[in-house]
């Protein structure tokens, strides 16, 4: 993930982990004070329910199940592991579907820490996509929250096939529900599956693409921009895809002359 911010964040929480004995109770507590998370609120706490031996437990199952190769298959095994995790993890968001070939499947995995976390901060959800990493190109989607921080805490991740905006629609849909959620703001990358999904499944919600991903994407594609009338059509495009009703004069959008 190169330097990525997520990358950062990642790196910080694995960093925590060891310094502080590999402890899982402790490490989460390192972090939220390294981050200024409150840890007085009510149900920030209650992520804490679990005792230390009991954290323990959990994760010496989880090893116990990753260490455990059913199948050959991959998609078979894959559903071992699920089904062996939601036994262990009643109370956290598993499915996977699929069909006899696994042409299609969806996967959906939320712990059930999500469902407090995600309520004690008044932030908007955004839906990111990796780059195509996973066996088969199929890409892992996240639902996460950006803090004034810029950290980004991971509540939900799915995997669907084929990566249409129905199928991601759905995955957001039941993360909410399972969550007990109304999400009146979204933000995310410029993907046009992940928009379409977003105002099909939350029609009253406002959606705001990230500056991050609409810049690249400008980059990849700047040679569309070599006259002032391509720009001109980009810019009033992004005026009127964010409901904006004033439009700028020629003065104003070319600032450089």
């Amino acid at each position: 993930m190169g330097s990525h911010y997520a990358s950062k964040f990642y790196q910080k929480w694995i960093e925590l982990y060891i310094k502080n004995g590999g402890k899982q109770f402790l490490a989460q507590k390192a972090f939220f004070d390294k981050f200024g998370i409150d840890t007085n609120n009510k149900e920030t706490m209650k992520l804490f329910a679990q005792s230390t031996d009991a954290l323990k437990h959990k994760f010496y199952r989880l090893d116990e199940i990753i260490a455990q190769r059913l199948s050959n298959d991959p998609y078979t095994s894959l559903e071992a592991f699920l089904n062996n995790l939601q036994e262990e993890c009643p109370d956290d968001l598993v499915q996977f579907d699929y069909n006899r070939d696994f042409s299609e499947f969806t996967i959906i995995y939320a712990p059930f820490a999500a469902k407090e976390l995600v309520n004690s901060i008044d932030n908007p959800l955004h839906v990111d996509s990796t780059h195509s990493l996973i066996k088969g190109k199929i890409q892992l989607f996240a639902v996460t929250m950006k803090t004034s921080q810029n950290t980004i805490f991971p509540f939900c991740y799915f995997l669907v096939n084929p990566q249409t905006s129905e199928k991601i629609q759905e995955c957001l849909v039941k993360f909410c529900e399972f969550a007990h959620l109304d999400p009146q703001h979204w933000s995310a990358d410029c993907a046009l599956n992940i928009a379409r999904a977003i105002e099909d499944g939350f029609p009253l919600a406002q959606l705001s693409w990230c500056a991050v991903h609409v810049l690249r994407a400008c980059a990849k594609v700047g040679s569309y921009f070599d006259n002032p009338q391509n720009f001109e059509n980009f810019y009033l495009a992004v005026i009127r895809r964010n409901g904006g009703s004033e439009v700028k004069s020629k003065s104003d959008i070319y600032l450089a002359g």
